[in-house]
């Protein structure tokens, strides 16, 4: 389908869902939390909790959040759902809640696109990556839909913006020898979600790789364990991997977290073969006494001939299941890859800012900042924390209600310049004694550059008083 008639298709089928379920949204939350303007009433974005421990070390920027319902809610559609930008204050700058009709995006953030920055996105409903400029015009939007749907949790540009990562799901019976690793006979079949990663030329949308884990990871692998039996997992499709991020290296090679092995996978560029396994239970690294747990955001930094250095988001915690630390952390890690056996050793870490207890028991990202700052979204109430190169913590924020999260949250220099007006609504209030007062309300939703408003009132034509 040509891209102008899928994006019209697309908004038009969202447009028709949001104005049929408007009228059902429940009411069951406290909407104290939610921003309320006279100008924007569908705009309810929520509002933050904010502690700044050092203020002239936060580095300049506005965030990039994608606020949703926490992991296991029913999703409601609503003006506080949708792709969100805030000031370094915590103070709104854009909903993006009105343009993408209530519904739930992931991993908004600001990316290089063919040598092009663009605010890019997965909307979920439809399966699609959306591109967006600095107008908040959607430029592109892409489709991955067959043969498998995108999933949430990685829209990833590299290469310099010449190349897109997604991942996707892939639910298939598993081969006979990997269902008897883990006590299925030959005869009954084992259904298994082995997640997938493609690799897009970002000029053409021309596929330039496609990796799978069928073959390459078993069943043996899952670290998860819950109350299901693993027939009963089977049966019902297993989530025995959970992969939720893919990087690539400066030779082209591939960095692959799942959750559910606790294992960083490294895949060659040439077979797809994996280089290596960090963690899990066929780790190739000497662990000692470091270990991570339903790690997410796995990124590479750099590497020279003996070492590579890679950061992640160590969740030490999956659900409601016992931690493996006393709180989440983001850490640098050090691969000394030379070794025999290879070792990995923590460089920095960058503790959850809650300490003792403070735990992202399900998504998360961690983002090495321009300045060399570190910033962490933590899922959980969509909190998030900025620290310096070296861990100290300089700033958190948290949503106030308790009732939202995020998956990520992104840190970037932005400057946004809505092609929509500004809207002002006049009210005019008469007291019994005569008196008149005329309010003024003012919003220009997006807008990074208005610091002030100048309002005239016109006592005549041509005449004006300035306020």
């Amino acid at each position: 389908m040509p891209r102008r008639s899928y994006l019209k298709t697309l908004i038009s089928l969202l447009a028709a869902s949001t104005q049929s379920a408007s009228g059902t949204i429940e009411k069951r939350f406290d909407r104290s939390g939610l921003y309320q303007f006279v100008t924007r009433p569908e705009i309810r974005a929520p509002k933050w909790n904010v502690n700044v421990h050092y203020p002239d070390l936060v580095s300049p920027g506005y965030w990039f959040v994608a606020p949703r319902e926490p992991l296991g809610a029913n999703e409601q559609i609503g003006g506080w759902i949708g792709p969100t930008i805030y000031d370094n204050a915590g103070e709104l700058v854009w909903s993006g809640a009105p343009k993408f009709l209530q519904t739930r995006v992931d991993d908004f953030r600001l990316s290089n696109v063919a040598g092009e920055p663009l605010m890019t996105m997965i909307w979920d409903e439809h399966g699609a990556g959306v591109m967006m400029n600095s107008s908040y015009e959607i430029v592109t939007a892409r489709e991955f839909t067959r043969p498998h749907l995108i999933n949430m949790h990685e829209f990833h540009f590299v290469d310099d913006g010449r190349r897109a990562i997604i991942l996707r799901g892939n639910r298939t019976k598993a081969g006979a020898e990997d269902a008897k690793a883990v006590g299925i006979d030959d005869e009954t079949s084992c259904m298994a979600d082995f997640d997938d990663f493609e690799e897009f030329d970002t000029t053409t949308w021309e596929r330039t790789f496609k990796w799978s884990s069928f073959g390459r990871i078993g069943l043996s692998e899952s670290t998860w364990q819950d109350s299901r039996r693993i027939k009963e997992k089977c049966e019902e499709g297993w989530d025995f991997l959970h992969a939720n991020s893919v990087d690539k290296s400066r030779d082209g090679d591939f960095f692959f977290s799942a959750r559910f092995t606790n294992a960083i996978y490294k895949i060659s560029k040439m077979d797809g073969s994996i280089i290596w396994r960090l963690g899990g239970v066929k780790t190739d690294f000497a662990m000692g006494t470091v270990s991570f747990t339903g790690q997410h955001s796995v990124r590479y930094v750099s590497e020279n001939e003996t070492h590579t250095l890679i950061t992640i988001l160590d969740n030490a915690k999956i659900d409601d299941l016992p931690p493996t630390q006393e709180h989440s952390r983001g850490l640098l890690l050090a691969l000394n890859t030379a070794a025999r056996p290879m070792t990995m050793s923590v460089v920095t870490e960058y503790p959850h800012p809650r300490g003792p207890g403070g735990y992202a028991k399900a998504r998360g990202n961690l983002q090495t900042l321009e300045s060399g700052n570190v910033f962490i979204g933590w899922s959980e109430q969509a909190t998030l924390s900025e620290h310096l190169p070296d861990g100290t913590l300089i700033m958190d924020a948290q949503l106030e209600p308790d009732w939202l999260g995020s998956y990520r949250n992104y840190k970037f220099p932005f400057v946004g310049q809505p092609k929509e007006k500004e809207i002002a609504v006049v009210a005019v209030a008469h007291s019994s004694d005569g008196e008149t007062t005329t309010e003024v309300f003012v919003s220009w939703n997006g807008a990074t550059e208005v610091a002030s408003w100048n309002l005239y009132d016109a006592m005549k034509r041509r005449e004006r008083e300035d306020y």
